[in-house]
């Protein structure tokens, strides 16, 4: 304990305190605004289908499977869970670069962890695609929203 206490007296002669504590809960909040925000395990997987087929173009699709795995805590951080999801089918390769650009460019915690693609010739490109999105299941019911 006396080498902690002599190192924090090494530190008061340093920037204030205070101000790194803001810094730190600005940056948390900051972060938190990232993160996709549902009340309910199941809100959230609601919200991850909705988010997908809007990805997708908003439109049901023949020949694609969506499949929206259980929300998982991630480890260390309190009220933040991780849901996979599962999308595979046939695109045209227009069709499949919006799609992809619509995954990654949402401003919420969205990100593709795996991508297999394979010519189909005229039909377009057959794709698998893992994603996962991370939500703070902290809000409120009442307070959730997906944007």
């Amino acid at each position: 304990l006396s080498g902690q206490l002599s190192r924090l007296q090494g530190l008061s002669g340093q920037r204030d305190w205070d101000d790194r504590v803001r810094e730190v809960k600005a940056a948390q909040e900051a972060w938190r605004e990232t993160l996709w925000t549902a009340g309910t395990r199941g809100l959230a997987q609601a919200i991850a289908d909705e988010a997908i087929r809007e990805a997708l173009g908003g439109e049901q699709r023949s020949g694609i499977q969506i499949d929206i795995g259980s929300p998982v805590p991630v480890p260390g951080l309190d009220g933040i869970w991780q849901l996979q999801v599962s999308v595979e089918g046939i695109l045209k390769p227009a069709e499949l670069l919006e799609f992809v650009k619509n995954i990654e460019s949402n401003p919420k915690a969205t990100s593709i962890t795996q991508f297999k693609l394979d010519d189909n010739g005229r039909q377009g490109f057959i794709f698998s695609m893992l994603a996962v999105l991370l939500f703070d299941l902290s809000a409120s019911p009442s307070g959730a929203t997906s944007s």
